[in-house]
């Protein structure tokens, strides 16, 4: 059996001072590592390309909708507010159309974070 790997803090001074070292890290656990994104919150991040659209493509076993993964953040974690609601940027207000951009009307950087088994 092998071991979980210990989750990479991606917040703090040492992150803020050295963010390409954390993701180093990251992709040395392989294609999926673990990651701390709040102080006891702890997160897996697909590192890799081929597993990433693996993972996006395939909607019969994955979900982009963070309504599960959100409640299990405290509600003083600066991460909550980003990372709940559903499918992230679905809405086209100002707040998604700001911190999505370009991208998929369902996938954003919080929703690939948060992406779970159905």
């Amino acid at each position: 059996m092998t071991a979980t790997p210990d989750a990479v803090p991606l917040y703090g001074p040492e992150h803020a001072a050295d963010p390409r070292h954390s993701f180093e890290l990251l992709r040395a656990q392989g294609p999926v590592g673990r990651a701390e994104i709040d102080p006891g919150l702890v997160v897996w991040v697909i590192t890799d390309y081929r597993a990433a659209l693996d993972l996006l493509q395939d909607s019969a076993n994955w979900t982009k909708d963070t309504r599960g993964w959100d409640t299990t953040v405290p509600a003083d974690s600066p991460v909550r507010e980003p990372c709940s609601g559903g499918p992230a940027c679905s809405s086209p207000t100002e707040r998604n159309t700001r911190i999505c951009g370009r991208s998929s009307p369902t996938v954003s950087p919080c929703s690939i974070l948060s992406i779970c088994v159905r």
